[in-house]
């Protein structure tokens, strides 16, 4: 039999060699490193098999005795990693999803180092033995060292004892040691990818976040930022918020252009009144003092056309003030970012302020937005706590003041969202919406403001905090 050279992977039809699948590779390697803190030698083509295990519609493996020797346990470890019903679950979100498909592998490898040291500590002197061997030969670029190999033989001949030992006796013990190495792969393994699931899950749904129509902007690959995907995806709020936006199959509704009114606009139906320029034709037909007389009632019979409207902004306002902390909170940034999704689909700008008795740092995100400027706001919406009093007044006017700063087009939205019901400056409020060219849409959580009510387009009272309560906001 022709033994395969050990950089050889674990898989038929893969390219090793392929600078791409070289790129992934190494990326998945180096953020590895990071976040275990570790200064690891794992085999490259171990790593590139995991990924493309995930990343492959139909990943085909070579047989164990295609393996070179010295590979066979990793090569065990691979295998349990294909054969789990997991990774079959999870081919719906990982197949051609490179993104999810690395942060699934990190996360994977991560923690199953982490459940192999764990099972070093085992009072079991078989299983500690076998997570060693393990552990010794993933890091170590699947060669497993001397001191693994001589451990590796130790375990094999358990049972090996005085020459008048029966044949039974030995095979029994081979078989025993046989069954612990297996029990230790497939339970680290299967522990490992439960964990590294929710990790994708929840990248996948950042990447969902900032996905838009075809033919707008540019789709946004976390390829390169998969360490900070990774640490968004654990952050507590984020896990919230996402488990919150998850069960939205409505998520990504883009709401139907603002229109108005122009005479030279596209035909949308029909209307009565005098304009001559969009009189239908079988008016014309008519006898004279018949036009004449509907002409003069503002009676003809005419087509309506309407221009679409160009759209500014959409202007996020969140109350972080003190009553808004906990469930509030967490609704109200799930609500900003499903608009920040709703902004990218209808190719808007996005402007986010959080606001107590101060507004506080604007963060804007542009229409062509690229990878770092998404994972930096969602970290500024995950690490912003609630604390302070409110003053929405000043929120609104300097929400006005950002939209004139930032010269933008078109009629822009404010979105506000909190729990106060103190009195506005009604009069103050409108004349700055006025001159930014802005709408005012309010949601008031668990609350009602009469006087808000009154300066805004829109007013929403919502008391759930549920999946509905935005998506009844999104449609609008």
């Amino acid at each position: 039999m022709i033994k395969k050279k050990s950089n050889e992977g674990f898989l038929r039809g893969v390219n090793y060699s392929d600078p791409v699948l070289n790129y992934r590779t190494d990326k998945i390697h180096s953020t590895l490193k990071k976040v275990t803190g570790k200064n690891l030698n794992m085999s490259k083509t171990f790593i590139a098999d995991t990924f493309n295990t995930h990343y492959l519609p139909a990943p085909i493996p070579k047989s164990i005795h295609e393996i070179p020797e010295e590979k066979a346990l990793e090569y065990e470890v691979f295998k349990a990693v294909y054969d789990s019903p997991i990774v079959e679950e999870n081919r719906s979100y990982t197949v051609a999803n490179s993104t999810v498909s690395m942060a699934l592998t990190v996360s994977f490898l991560e923690n199953l180092i982490k459940e192999l040291e764990e099972k070093k500590k085992s009072a079991s002197a078989e299983v500690k033995e076998v997570a060693e061997q393990l552990l010794d030969q993933l890091v170590s670029g699947g060669k497993a060292s001397k001191g693994s190999q001589q451990a590796g033989k130790k375990q094999q001949s358990k049972g090996k004892g005085n020459e008048g030992n029966q044949d039974s006796q030995k095979e029994q013990a081979g078989n025993n040691a046989g069954d612990v190495k297996k029990s230790v792969i497939m339970e680290a393994v299967t522990n490992a990818l439960k964990k590294a699931t929710e990790d994708a899950k929840n990248v996948a749904m950042l990447q969902k976040l900032v996905s838009n129509n075809a033919g707008v902007g540019h789709t946004i690959s976390f390829e390169d930022n998969i360490d900070k995907a990774l640490e968004l995806a654990r952050n507590t709020d984020v896990k919230k918020i996402l488990k919150l936006l998850r069960g939205m199959p409505k998520l990504s509704i883009a709401k139907k252009k603002r229109t108005v009114k122009f005479s030279k606009g596209e035909i949308t139906g029909y209307e009565f009144g005098s304009d001559l320029e969009r009189v239908v034709p079988t008016e014309l037909a008519l006898p004279d003092e018949v036009f004449y007389s509907k002409f003069a009632e503002s009676q003809l019979l005419l087509y309506e056309r309407r221009l679409k409207e160009e759209e500014g902004a959409i202007h996020v306002l969140l109350d972080k003030s003190g009553s808004m902390e906990g469930e509030k909170i967490i609704w109200a940034k799930a609500v900003a970012m499903a608009l920040f999704n709703k902004a990218r689909k209808e190719n808007r700008e996005f402007y986010i302020r959080f606001f107590d008795e101060y507004p506080h740092d604007l963060v804007k995100v542009p229409k062509n937005v690229k990878s770092e400027d998404v994972l930096k706001l969602v970290e500024y919406i995950g690490k912003v706590s609630a604390g302070g009093g409110t003053d929405i007044t000043r929120a609104i006017v300097t929400a006005t003041e950002d939209i004139r700063q930032g010269k933008v087009k078109g009629t822009s939205d404010i979105i506000l969202i909190t729990d106060g019901e103190d009195e506005i400056s009604e009069e103050k409020v409108l004349k700055e919406l006025k001159r930014a060219n802005a709408n005012l849409i309010s949601i008031g959580v668990r609350c009602e403001n009469p006087s808000l009510k009154k300066v805004s387009t829109k007013f929403f009272s919502v008391y759930a905090l549920n999946e509905d309560d935005i998506i009844q906001i999104m449609e609008e």
